[in-house]
């Protein structure tokens, strides 16, 4: 099970990163999102979302609108997910950094860790698996355990 640990958080970044975003026209489910669409997507997640203070929407992943020459399509969602993907990395460092430093902003960032679970991202993106290791993840945190949210981050949160 330890072993499982460390391999399914990059798992479930790159199932998210494969299915959300692909080039070409074709798919058969009507749920595809030329660039604009996806943009007002992502727009929308992030209105939606608060970052901690020392983080910036600025240096979250942006849209490609074109890839290899072609313009990128985007499945329903995944401009949401790049969104709370970052938030939950961002909020993650928060809290490793504020743990025994900031009482304040260590509450503050477990209270929006807490809030992952009411998101798209958990909602419908992740399978029940994928739900108990975050949900595992978040209990061990609020004992003040942190070892499994560092290995979330060092495994999915290098570029925030």
């Amino acid at each position: 099970m330890r072993a499982f640990r460390g391999i399914f958080p990059i798992a479930i970044t790159v199932a998210l990163l494969m299915t959300g975003c692909s080039t070409g026209s074709g798919d058969d489910s009507g749920a595809l999102k030329n660039y604009d669409e996806a943009l007002k997507e992502y727009n929308a997640a992030k209105s939606a979302l608060t970052l901690p203070a020392n983080k910036s929407w600025d240096s979250a992943q942006q849209l490609r609108k074109e890839a290899d020459g072609s313009q990128v399509v985007f499945q329903d969602g995944a401009a949401t997910g790049k969104v709370e993907s970052f938030w939950l990395c961002a909020w993650q460092q928060e809290w490793l950094a504020a743990r025994g430093n900031d009482a304040q902003r260590e509450k503050q960032a477990l209270d929006n860790l807490g809030k992952f679970p009411t998101l798209r991202t958990y909602q419908k993106n992740f399978d029940q698996g994928s739900r108990d290791i975050f949900d595992d993840e978040l209990a061990k945190a609020r004992l003040g355990d942190p070892s499994v949210v560092q290995q979330d981050v060092k495994a999915n949160c290098a570029k925030v």
